[in-house]
């Protein structure tokens, strides 16, 4: 067993952290990151599946004033759902709401 002043120092000189990717989202919607405007997590893809390439991701803090929500445009998402009926759905989407993110 460590002492404690060992494990802070081990810590310390750590190059990884090892943070629940949530974290980042929750520090920001708490307001804790005032000159954050967003918060992205990117997972680290590895070809061999292990704990270096399961647990790993980049936490990309965009820097700036707040920005807006866009709204969520639904589209068809049975497996029913022809091509045209989902090249209408994005061609509407597109002419309503611009910015929309699709779902």
């Amino acid at each position: 067993l460590q002492s404690e002043e060992t494990r802070c120092e081990l810590l310390d000189a750590a190059k990884d952290r090892c943070y629940e990717p949530n974290f980042f989202y929750e520090l920001h919607a708490r307001g804790l990151l005032p000159s954050v405007a967003a918060v992205e997590v990117q997972l680290k893809r590895g070809s061999i599946m292990s704990e270096f390439s399961r647990y790993r991701y980049n936490v990309l803090l965009h820097v700036g004033p707040p920005v807006e929500p866009r709204p969520l445009v639904e589209v068809p998402s049975s497996a029913a759902a022809s091509a045209h009926e989902l090249a209408a759905a994005f061609a509407s989407a597109a002419a309503t709401a611009p910015g929309a993110a699709l779902g």
